[in-house]
């Protein structure tokens, strides 16, 4: 795609820029209503200034694959380097991009300030990621970041995130079958006694066997207890411990890594879901929560709802 194209709206694209119950993401929508069939890809590209050119091509490229544009007679877009427009007849799935948002996330300078930061954390506070490549540890970094959005939207849409149940099906099964006939044990880590209590009330009333932890050699002791918890209701900000340090530990252990962890914290930042993601926690609540979205929490993180 040269940047001299030039790009019109076709009726499915003037449809769906005037539809607003089309779910085009604000930054799509702008940039279809200004395509017009005079202005060239970098003329339009000029319209959202926080994108350089490289960055606003796949825009082009996804809206033409939409069929939403189409190249304006007599510019310069050839087949070779224009993405291909399905005939009418033909079903075009919607990408994720263009209607969440992805490539103006991705592409925005705070966006990628972001996953420098976090990578950069990572790789101090990590030993896994200290051991990675810095170009891999970029790229899981920025698919991290990524995943952090979905936590934090199905956060405030159900109140918690808990990994997918085709992803942690195989570990639930494993739990399951291992506590069979007895008690499940959940392991509080939490410092403030308020929480503490809350979490052991809401908790307690399905008759699971409940352990504290406040200190890392409380933590330590309670992990290295027999038969070790089924569940780990983890805080990040600990008086001599940090959480996610805790978690990567956990999830490094050759055995205590079929634990599954779910973070009760008040940090709901995406660079603080992201390392959550990359340290391998298994769902997230943040505080305040209600009773009841914990106890919905806990059940499918134990494989109970």
């Amino acid at each position: 795609m040269s940047p001299n194209d030039v790009f019109h709206k076709t009726q499915a694209g003037i449809d769906a820029m005037l539809d607003p119950r089309a779910p085009l993401s604000a930054s799509f929508r702008r940039l279809l209503s200004a395509v017009d069939g005079t202005l060239t890809v970098k003329q339009l590209s000029a319209q959202l200034p926080h994108l350089s050119l490289d960055d606003i091509k796949p825009w082009f490229a996804e809206l033409a694959r939409l069929g939403y544009i189409r190249p304006a007679a007599g510019g310069t877009t050839t087949k070779t380097n224009t993405a291909r427009i399905a005939p009418a007849h033909e079903p075009v799935e919607a990408s994720t991009y263009a209607y969440e948002g992805y490539v103006e996330m991705t592409s925005d300078p705070q966006f990628k300030a972001t996953v420098a930061a976090v990578g950069q954390w990572m790789k101090k506070n990590s030993s896994t990621a200290a051991a990675l490549p810095d170009d891999r540890l970029a790229q899981t970094t920025h698919m991290a970041m990524i995943e952090a959005k979905s936590t934090v939207d199905t956060i405030n849409r159900a109140g918690f995130f808990m990994q997918p149940p085709e992803i942690a099906a195989a570990t639930i099964a494993a739990e399951a079958r291992s506590v069979a006939g007895r008690k499940r044990r959940i392991l509080i880590v939490e410092d403030d006694d308020l929480q503490v209590a809350m979490l052991k009330t809401i908790v307690g009333k399905d008759g699971h066997d409940i352990i504290v932890a406040q200190k890392r050699e409380e933590i330590i002791n309670a992990l290295n207890a027999k038969p070790a918890p089924d569940l780990l209701l983890l805080d990040v900000e600990l008086p001599d411990a940090d959480g996610f340090t805790v978690l990567e530990k956990v999830k490094q252990h050759p055995t205590l890594k079929a634990i599954r962890v779910l973070m009760v914290t008040g940090r709901t930042e995406r660079a603080d879901i992201a390392k959550g993601v990359l340290l391998g926690a298994d769902g997230y609540i943040t505080k305040p929560y209600r009773p009841s979205t914990l106890r919905a929490a806990v059940m499918q993180a134990l494989g109970e709802g």
